[in-house]
């Protein structure tokens, strides 16, 4: 496994390159510290990465479009943001709307973080659903509103949670298949495209 680490804070850096290389043996860590470097370095790889882990804060990004840039330029690579900023909902989206696969917010802890990865190079998107509740808004109330299955709040409440796909039919005994196709539900009733916006939507879940 093979990691682009892009961050100009040199402490930063070696206490993730550490961590990463203790947490998924064999794996290689390519530091950057700019956005230019980082774009270098994602031009013809001697080796294809498996994941860019990406400073917003970092000489040379400008914000949301140069997001959107190191995801064009990795290609089929998943790209997570890494910062301590602004978390705010809005922003959150903006974040994923550009193309990246998950945010990191850099007080997560190593265990969290760990499973986060792993969250990425599943195939999924991750963003801890705890930055976004404050202020916590109240729950959904009830099917009047959105008329979903009892499965389908039990999935909701589960994405919510943080769980994958694989996870969330491990949890309910059921198929992954079954799993997608309450998702793929769900997201059309409560009029959402994709699992973030479902846990910006319900933060607190549905009750």
């Amino acid at each position: 496994m093979k990691f682009l680490l892009a961050d100009d804070h040199v402490l930063v850096r070696e206490g993730l390159r550490d961590f990463l290389l203790n947490s998924f043996k064999g794996s290689k860590v390519v530091e950057t510290g700019s956005l230019d470097e980082t774009l270098r370095c994602l031009t013809k790889p001697a080796e294809p990465f498996d994941l860019v882990l990406l400073d917003l804060l970092m000489p040379g990004m400008t914000g949301h479009k140069s997001i959107k840039h190191v995801c064009a330029s990795s290609g089929n690579i998943p790209v997570a943001i890494l910062s301590g900023t602004d978390t705010s909902p809005k922003n959150l989206q903006a974040v994923f709307d550009n193309g990246a696969s998950g945010f990191f917010p850099k007080s997560m802890t190593g265990s969290s973080l760990k499973q986060a990865i792993k969250h990425v190079l599943s195939g999924e998107k991750f963003i801890p659903p705890q930055i976004l509740f404050s202020p916590a808004p109240p729950k959904a109330k009830s099917s009047a509103q959105f008329p979903l299955s009892n499965r389908e709040v039990e999935v909701l409440n589960l994405l919510v949670e943080g769980l994958t796909n694989r996870e969330i039919a491990e949890r309910l005994g059921i198929a992954e298949p079954t799993i997608k196709m309450h998702v793929k539900n769900l997201f059309r009733k409560i009029g959402v495209s994709n699992r973030t916006q479902a846990v910006t939507k319900f933060p607190e879940g549905f009750e």
